[in-house]
């Protein structure tokens, strides 16, 4: 990155790319002295350049996928925030293939600095609009591999009250139940003052079919946090001075969402005596 290069994957070598007009190299150009000579050769008035104004130009949909990837992080999240989070990004991908083709780099906080330090039409020209579309797109369409559409329980467990909602997706022996729960006024009031979890929890007792329907959904582990929140958990209190602890109890307090009410339990333990 000193001489404005990056690496890539390519035939399947790694070849270095140069992150100012996205010339392709050879691997045998890995060599710092040629990376240097393109540098000072093609874009000589950039060679005395620091290494954080061509690191600017890597930043930039990267710094969009930690983006949404905080979004998908939280002990409080479900599979449908996460479906509207990737839903909003696939949707965002589409509107940049479009600006791009306009040539409006706005969205790319870091391209939109570079471009207006370098007035160079290379930089705006076809092939390099073509190459951020085509790596939009191949990110867009990855996306909707990985996480696939589901359609069948959703509209239920989103809002059972849906006038779209076909009853045709849920089982022949919860139908009678689904509508029963459909019909009540109470229900529909506790719908909207309730969270989607808690108002799914407290229907199980008088709509155990349906309520069962909707938090095999909504308990699903949708992403490997809280599994990686529990490793780091780990590291932190089994170390290698405690390599012995019994650390059962105290991941469980760590992980639980139930806030400690520690004034209660202090209030049931006697201090030490002064000596």
């Amino acid at each position: 990155m000193n001489y404005g290069f990056t690496s890539i994957l390519a035939d399947p070598n790694e070849k270095p790319q140069c992150v100012l007009c996205f010339k392709v190299l050879g691997n045998d150009s890995m060599r710092p002295s040629k990376l240097k000579h393109h540098l000072t050769t093609i874009h000589p008035q950039y060679a005395e350049r620091d290494p954080d104004f061509f690191k600017r130009h890597e930043r930039n949909i990267f710094e969009q996928l930690n983006r949404l990837n905080l979004k998908l992080q939280g002990k409080e999240r479900n599979v449908f925030h996460h479906i509207d989070c990737i839903r909003a990004f696939l949707d965002k991908l589409q509107n940049w293939q479009r600006k791009v083709s306009a040539g409006n780099f706005a969205m790319f906080e870091n391209i939109s600095i570079v471009l207006d330090e370098i007035e160079e039409d290379h930089l705006l020209d076809p092939s390099l609009k073509n190459f951020i579309i085509q790596h939009l797109k191949s990110l867009e369409s990855e996306l909707k591999r990985y996480f696939p559409k589901f359609e069948k329980e959703r509209k239920l467990v989103r809002n059972p009250f849906s006038g779209t909602l076909d009853i045709a997706v849920i089982p022949d022996d919860g139908q009678h139940e689904f509508l029963d729960l459909r019909n009540e006024s109470a229900v529909r009031d506790l719908y909207e003052e309730k969270y989607l979890t808690v108002f799914w929890c407290s229907m199980y007792q008088s709509y155990p079919k349906v309520s069962e329907i909707a938090l095999r959904v909504i308990l699903s582990f949708s992403t490997t946090y809280l599994c990686e929140s529990g490793f780091s958990i780990l590291l932190q209190l089994k170390n290698k001075i405690r390599n012995r602890l019994h650390v059962d109890p105290d991941m469980r307090g760590a992980l639980s969402v139930t806030q400690p009410r520690i004034n209660r339990l202090t209030e049931r333990k006697q201090c030490h005596p002064s000596h």
